[in-house]
């Protein structure tokens, strides 16, 4: 089935288009920030709890745990502030940046599930899919108009859950697998469906402000 900017080539709509999912892509980061600064606040009390009851390892991680929280609050600042400065770019521009940063934001997620996992004396490897799997569904809600943006901060979690069993210790390989498969077509069905319904929405305010403008005796600008 043909997508609303597959039945619509024209410049004008491409451009109405565009610019609805820069601005859509503005309100998205700002939201899965938040998010993020949530989990991570989540995870620094999880870990000096459980420390204080001594049911976390940390001589089992090569680097220590609060570096590693540091590391995600970095990459979820530089993020920000890479596209504040990109949104005044061309395309051409922004682009590679934006999924360079979003990448560097997911690798720090991949190392934090990593170091979930290793430190965790009951339960990390639950705890660290767990964790993946929340970031991202919200990284799907967040970007799903943006697939290249998506996937660049998804591809280090999902290599991470890929290949879980090589770092860490997981109970069955082949439930881990059907998990982890069952997720990717959760993600990429959903992203699809979401996407056609927000390709249609953008569609049907196009039409509106096409008839307004050919219809209403003041002008009113269309992208």
């Amino acid at each position: 089935m043909a997508s609303a900017e597959q039945r619509r080539p024209t410049s004008q709509f491409d451009q109405h288009l565009n610019d609805t999912r820069r601005r859509a892509l503005s309100a998205g980061l700002r939201w899965f920030w938040v998010i993020n600064q949530l989990a991570i606040l989540y995870l620094l009390a999880r870990f000096y709890m459980y420390q204080d009851a001594q049911q976390v390892a940390i001589a089992g991680l090569p680097w220590g745990y609060e570096w590693q929280i540091g590391l995600v609050i970095l990459a979820s600042v530089l993020t920000p502030l890479v596209w504040r400065w990109c949104s005044r770019q061309g395309t051409s521009r922004w682009q590679p940046w934006l999924w360079g940063c979003a990448m560097l934001w997911g690798l720090a997620w991949a190392m934090t599930a990593y170091a979930i996992a290793t430190i965790e004396l009951r339960g990390g490897f639950s705890l660290a899919f767990n964790i993946v799997s929340l970031l991202l569904l919200t990284a799907l809600i967040a970007f799903y108009y943006e697939w290249r943006v998506f996937y660049s901060l998804s591809a280090p979690p999902l290599i991470f859950l890929l290949f879980e069993e090589h770092w860490v210790m997981v109970p069955s390989v082949t439930v881990h697998w059907l998990a982890v498969g069952g997720l990717l077509i959760i993600l990429e069905t959903g992203r699809r469906m979401l996407n056609r319904w927000f390709e249609l929405a953008v569609s049907r305010e196009y039409d509106n402000l096409c008839w307004r403008a050919r219809w209403m005796p003041w002008p009113i600008g269309i992208p």
